[in-house]
């Protein structure tokens, strides 16, 4: 990946039904997820909810959020960043859903 960017694509019948329509994927910089990602894929959702601001620590995260899941890692304070970039690449081209660091020109010259 060029940096912070987050790909959706097509949800396939193996993945569950009680995820979005649509799946979103994005190869982490934590070493944390690294890691755990050596075991297997990962499936976890954004430590904010949509439009809200970027969790960069444990007490960042909305008691609305931790209500709805199961574990969370507490990796510690992480390293403030700009949030990834959210785009679909579809047989008509590529659309953004959210600006970052990789911008579109970037994201249509790599795939």
């Amino acid at each position: 990946m060029p940096g912070p960017l987050t790909l959706v694509a097509e949800k396939k019948n193996s993945v569950p039904d009680n995820l979005n329509e649509d799946f979103a994927f994005r190869i982490s910089s934590g070493e944390v997820a690294d890691k755990l990602s050596e075991i297997g894929p990962i499936t976890a959702t954004s430590a904010n909810i949509s439009g809200n601001d970027t969790s960069y620590s444990i007490d960042d995260i909305s008691n609305k959020l931790l209500e709805k899941v199961d574990y969370v890692i507490d990796a510690g304070t992480l390293n403030k960043g700009p949030t990834s970039a959210i785009a679909a690449v579809r047989e008509d081209g590529v659309k953004v859903f959210r600006e970052g660091p990789i911008k579109k020109k970037e994201i249509e010259k790599i795939v």
